[in-house]
């Protein structure tokens, strides 16, 4: 499993250099309900890929997303941005949360929210809310995933 985790995250950080409408990639901490670490490029001028590896009580877990971004209230480097995408997760074999211990947990994940690039500095900030289906292993929606992200910009 630490085998998919670290292919996805290298996909992910590393195959996505082309266009974007204020920067080509961006990298992160994800601060919210479950913490991580956000890594997000430009695929197209408004097509950005991103990967969020996060964590949270007896469970990890790494989610690729494909998000289309927007100008937002005709605001210079503010986008709203939608997408979707999906997420594979490890839990603990120590959890009482997870009936079925070390089996992976899979499902599709759906993401809106806002984003702003500083222009006079190189982070950018998000606010998004992730909700997510897990289809197999602990299946269930999960409605209550909003995050703060702060990114440097490459």
């Amino acid at each position: 499993m630490k085998k998919i985790f670290i292919l996805l995250f290298l996909v992910t950080a590393v195959g996505i250099k082309t266009y974007s409408q204020d920067y080509k990639t961006s990298a992160g901490l994800r601060l919210g309900q479950n913490s991580g670490i956000s890594v997000k490029g430009f695929i197209k001028d408004y097509t950005a890929i991103e990967g969020i590896f996060k964590w949270q009580l007896f469970h990890v877990d790494m989610t690729v997303l494909l998000e289309n971004h927007i100008q937002a209230f005709d605001v210079e480097r503010l986008y709203f941005y939608y997408g979707g995408g999906m997420h594979i997760g490890n839990p603990d074999g120590e959890s009482t949360y997870h009936e079925e211990n070390n089996l992976p947990v899979i499902g599709l994940d759906g993401i809106v929210g806002l984003e702003y690039s500083f222009k006079n500095a190189p982070f950018n900030i998000s606010m998004d809310c992730k909700p997510s289906l897990n289809l197999w292993t602990h299946s269930g929606f999960n409605m209550d995933m909003t995050a703060v992200s702060i990114r440097y910009i490459f």
